[in-house]
């Protein structure tokens, strides 16, 4: 029991170091594309078409490192047949959800 509550300990410090480092990146990420495109690309259409994505830049930077840490976490805990059960829940969803999106009149054409 005392290994279990080391390691919940561990994990909270990780998934506090995660948050902080996707903030972080996600904050440099979001103000390079808002404020300092020029650094990315030199393309004034490019430029003023990446602008108003730069929030969406930032949240899907900032999500990733708690996402990892979290998938790490599960990998070295064994827990392989739920992190497998999360994949192909996702999986599942995507279709039906971009289908929902396209129907309604957004765009899914630059999904990969």
């Amino acid at each position: 029991k005392e290994w279990n509550r080391a390691s919940d300990r561990f994990v909270l410090r990780l998934e506090s170091v995660g948050i902080l480092v996707g903030a972080l990146i996600a904050a440099a990420v979001g103000s390079i594309v808002a404020f300092f495109p020029g650094i990315v690309t030199k393309d004034l259409a490019v430029q003023a078409t990446a602008k108003p994505l730069a929030y969406c830049l930032a949240a899907g930077a900032f999500l990733t490192a708690p996402v990892a840490v979290s998938e790490g976490t599960l990998i070295a805990r064994g827990q392989l047949k739920y992190l497998a059960g999360v994949y192909v829940a996702s999986t599942a969803l995507l279709p039906p959800v971009l289908r929902r999106i396209r129907a309604g009149g957004g765009p899914v054409s630059q999904v990969w």
